[in-house]
């Protein structure tokens, strides 16, 4: 009986043991595969140039065309304007631009894939009243035609179409449900191809339909808002509304899709939905109430920050998940001037997914608090200061 009890012993031992021993080994291997995931762990590049700008003037847009970087900075009380060597980092031209108080600022520049840039530049004529002139400078900074608007407006802005001319559009204002906008079309070269006004206010201009709202209240509680789809010859296509009390706010990717996101505070609903050339629904699905933090597109996908996940939706409403790694703090998302790259900042790293497949196309290593702009092959850093840095990633 004693024997058979020291037999039962030893049998627990080996069990034990070996259990310790495979614990061991499986923790072993986990040290061993955090370990190689840390050190294939990417940083950044050395950065191919960096640009210091005057003190106070943080960068707030980067863009390239052709082969020059423009960089919009802001100091508070003006949006300076600087055109760069994209290979060096040095200076073309630079200018002082809008000033902050004026509505619609951050559309008053716009440069094309050709290098140019057309500029909105405004004259003060009373208080909160503006006229515009359209401006157009090439590459090195000189002037190569203007023209002037009679129209005065706190709000103009220019869009570059999808057949390459230039919109601009004045804000004439109106009544709620009255509401007009004078819409200018031009060829690169200057030449005035069309102009003609709008019912309701510019929301976008993208993937070759022009888009303006105009809410109104039906009565003392409910209110609605009128879509109207022109085309880029400023023809009306169609109009929708989306219900009582629905807010909207539309994306359009390049092949014309319009994507929809629209809310109701009263009843506490959220949708997105796709509609087709014609104006007819394709899909439309339900959203978490209030979930939503960031709202843009990229080439051909609705993108959608959810804190939790990063949606990207397509044209027949398939729907993939980018999981994030921090929730608590706001993941900023950056297209790429062709909107082939996607670039995510997820707290400590920058990944950047092809908008086709939406695979990785690279990632790295970064500080959460600063600030990266997506190129085409290339990535810029501001961290929210006056100093801007190059990365090649090809």
């Amino acid at each position: 009986m004693v024997k058979k009890e020291i037999n039962v012993v030893i049998a627990v031992k080996k069990i034990l043991w070996i259990h310790s021993l495979v614990l061991l080994c499986c923790l072993t291997l986990f040290m061993y595969s955090k370990q190689i995931e840390a050190s294939t762990s990417k940083e950044l590049p050395a950065s191919t140039w960096e640009k210091t700008f005057p003190v106070g003037d943080y960068v707030a847009t980067v863009f390239e065309a052709n082969k020059s970087t423009f960089v919009q900075t802001d100091n508070g009380d003006d949006r300076p304007w600087n055109s760069l060597k994209s290979s060096n980092g040095s200076s073309i031209y630079s200018f002082k631009a809008t000033t902050m108080d004026l509505f619609g600022s951050s559309y008053s520049f716009l440069t094309t894939t050709n290098g140019n840039t057309f500029w909105l530049k405004p004259s003060h004529v009373s208080k909160g009243t503006w006229k515009r002139s359209i401006v157009a400078i090439d590459p090195s900074g000189k002037q190569l035609w203007a023209h002037s608007f009679i129209e005065s407006s706190k709000n103009a802005r220019i869009y570059e179409l999808k057949n390459s001319s230039l919109m601009v559009i004045i804000d004439l204002g109106g009544n709620p449900g009255k509401h007009l906008t004078k819409a200018y079309i031009y060829d690169q070269q200057g030449k005035l191809i069309k102009s003609k006004i709008l019912n309701g206010f510019l929301e976008t201009a993208e993937g070759g339909k022009i888009i303006t709202v105009d809410g109104y209240s039906t009565n003392n509680k409910d209110y609605s808002v009128p879509v109207r789809v022109y085309s880029e010859s400023l023809d009306l296509l169609y109009r929708f509304t989306p219900g009582l009390n629905f807010t909207i706010s539309p994306e359009v990717t390049d092949d014309g899709t319009i994507y929809i996101y629209s809310t109701n505070s009263k009843k506490k609903i959220e949708l997105i939905y796709a509609l087709n050339d014609a104006g007819k629904t394709l899909w439309k699905k339900s959203l978490t109430y209030r979930q939503l933090k960031q709202l843009t597109h990229s080439k051909s996908k609705l993108i959608l920050d959810m804190g939790n996940y990063i949606s990207f939706y397509d044209k027949q409403g398939n729907r993939k998940n980018h999981k994030l790694s921090n929730t608590k703090r706001f993941t900023p998302i950056s297209i790429s001037p062709n909107k082939e790259s996607i670039l995510i900042h997820d707290s400590t790293k920058i990944t950047s997914l092809n908008d086709n497949n939406l695979k990785a196309k690279y990632e790295f290593s970064v500080e959460p608090e600063e600030d990266y702009y997506s190129g085409n092959n290339n990535v810029f850093y501001s961290g929210f200061e006056n100093i801007l840095k190059k990365y090649e990633v090809k």
